[in-house]
């Protein structure tokens, strides 16, 4: 029931931001990768956030920490009022105004579950021009009911918060305190839904590269479809490859993530890939940046064929090539060659 509902939530919002198919592809990584933290930045109308945290439970461990400052919540009590022919207040984004008529239509449209999740009586969406921002949830509340309608409260949670995306200063507990849940362990999957100019980007880098766990995902949307960022990004990825970090990726970072910095510029493998949705829209794509360890098997470390035999028929477990590749000891099956010289 609980994926029946996520696709009829993702068909009403998810086209608001481009997200309704996008957010399925984080489902199907996340139940492949079984990531232990995963990082949104920019909740928006949750429909990514709970498709991830879906995945999540299907693994049956894992966290989904996302975050937002509730602006567009305060957007849609705006475009609300605006609706219902109250005060005009200060102009609103045109593309808001366009795009709000189609949601309010398909939210309309759609089951009583998601009406009672937007309005506090869910009656007053037969009449929507009606609706006064005081008969909106909150967005805490908002968000807090989709999740616990789709069964997923205990694994995401819902970070309160503004971060300014395009400091090129690492993050912390205690430059953001609302954060501090999401920073306790390094971070393996990080979405960034909150902007995609270069500055953003790179403040993204910078921001989070030192949080990554050794074989960590950084996605940013748009950043595929933005040329100038993607460029930034390519050149970005080169010089990382190279060994070298350009000066902005250090120049807010104390000492200790300095050194952290550059430790992973010297022993990571950095690998860019855009991934474009072919439809005729802004939001229509976002980059992965895939940071793994420099060797010479792919991340993150799974059940591996070929290792010993040359027919590659037998597995070796993940714990013994981690072992072998942490100690250089081989405790995998021995004297395949030396059988084959007898």
């Amino acid at each position: 029931m609980s994926l029946e509902l996520l696709r009829e939530w993702s068909d009403v919002a998810g086209e608001l931001y481009g997200s309704e198919d996008q957010a399925q592809f984080f489902y199907g990584l996340i139940k492949m990768q079984k990531p232990a933290v995963v990082v949104e930045l920019g909740t928006a109308l949750g429909v990514t956030s709970l498709w991830m945290a879906q995945a999540v439970k299907e693994n049956g461990s894992g966290r989904v920490f996302t975050v937002d400052n509730g602006a567009l919540w305060r957007l849609a009590e705006a475009l609300f009022e605006r609706a219902g022919g109250g005060p005009g207040g200060a102009p609103l984004p045109p593309q808001a105004t366009e795009a709000f008529a189609p949601f309010l239509r398909r939210l309309v449209a759609s089951r009583r579950e998601f009406h009672d999740a937007v309005v506090k009586d869910a009656r007053l969406l037969a009449t929507p021009q009606r609706i006064r921002p005081t008969d909106l949830r909150s967005y805490g509340e908002f968000l807090e009911c989709l999740a616990g309608m789709l069964g997923v409260r205990q694994q995401v949670n819902f970070l309160h918060g503004t971060l300014v995306t395009e400091d090129a200063i690492p993050v912390t507990a205690e430059r953001y305190p609302f954060l501090a849940p999401a920073l306790e362990t390094p971070i393996d999957l990080l979405f960034s839904d909150c902007g995609h100019n270069v500055p953003q980007v790179l403040g993204v880098l910078a921001q989070f590269l030192p949080r990554l766990s050794p074989d960590g995902s950084i996605f940013i949307d748009s950043a595929a479809t933005y040329l100038p960022s993607y460029l930034v990004l390519e050149d970005t990825v080169r010089q990382l490859n190279a060994g070298k970090v350009p000066p902005v990726l250090l120049a807010g970072a104390d000492d200790r993530d300095r050194a952290r910095v550059l430790e992973i510029a010297a022993t990571r493998r950095f690998t860019l890939m855009p991934i474009v949705e072919r439809k005729d829209r802004a939001q229509n794509g976002l980059v992965w940046l895939k940071v793994s360890p420099a060797n010479v098997v792919p991340y993150p470390l799974t059940t591996m064929r070929g290792m010993y035999e040359p027919d590659g028929g037998h597995a070796l477990a993940s714990e013994t090539l981690a072992t072998y590749l942490r100690t250089g000891r081989w405790e995998g099956p021995r004297g395949t060659v030396y059988d084959s010289v007898r």
